[in-house]
């Protein structure tokens, strides 16, 4: 299930759905009518009660770890999620250095993600303001964590032994890996590389296909 404590983001990313729904579906819902999908704190989603054993992902309407985020915001979140220990939080990113801020009060009910849609760096402004792949790739790496995912969601064309091994280096529990579900035309690879790299993680780790296709300008 998804908790929504904070919503909104800045990275611009192209493809957002996330963006695309706060604006269209969610325009007459009371906090998306004040806020559309600028950042904006939820009071309301603290009083949300939880259950032993649920799995939640926190903020998938935003970037809770985003740097325009105010630490007090974050802070309340956390606490929430220390109140309910024997329900795991997922935190999912495109701003993972964030994490080290925090890292020394971190409950241990959370899992700590990061988007990491490819490995290159060239050209990646013109599909997002997030700071770079690489960037991501080594916040990850560096951090210091039981329970790391990556999350290679919508795919861009890359390198794959690179990729391969910048993922390798990270140590994720999980890689989940999908296409752009949304028509966005994105540059991303064809099925038969984005297969090849889902083979070469296997060995590393549990990998999730997610949304699987030919590349929208692959013959189907």
């Amino acid at each position: 299930m998804s908790w929504n404590p904070v919503t909104g983001c800045l990275h611009g990313c192209s493809y957002c759905w996330a963006r695309r729904l706060a604006l269209t579906r969610l325009k007459r819902h009371p906090h998306y009518a004040l806020h559309g999908f600028n950042p904006a704190f939820n009071e309301r989603a603290l009083a949300r009660r939880f259950k032993p054993g649920e799995w939640v992902f926190v903020s998938d309407m935003g970037d809770l770890w985003g740097s325009w985020v105010p630490g007090g915001w974050i802070e309340r979140v956390l606490e929430v999620v220390r109140a309910n220990p024997r329900t795991e939080f997922f935190f999912l990113t495109k701003n993972p250095a964030r994490y080290f801020e925090f890292l020394d009060r971190m409950p241990e009910n959370a899992t700590l993600g990061a988007t990491v849609e490819t490995n290159r760096d060239e050209g990646y402004e013109r599909i997002s303001r997030a700071p770079k792949p690489s960037e991501r790739l080594e916040a990850m790496a560096e951090l210091d964590w039981p329970r790391k995912v990556i999350v290679v969601e919508p795919v861009l064309d890359f390198d794959l032994e690179e990729f391969a091994e910048a993922v390798k280096r990270v140590g994720p529990a999980e890689v989940y890996i999908g296409y752009d579900n949304y028509g966005c035309k994105l540059p991303e690879p064809p099925l038969a590389k984005v297969k090849a790299l889902i083979s070469r993680l296997e060995g590393l780790t549990r990998v999730h296909a997610k949304s699987l296709r030919p590349a929208w300008y692959e013959n189907p």
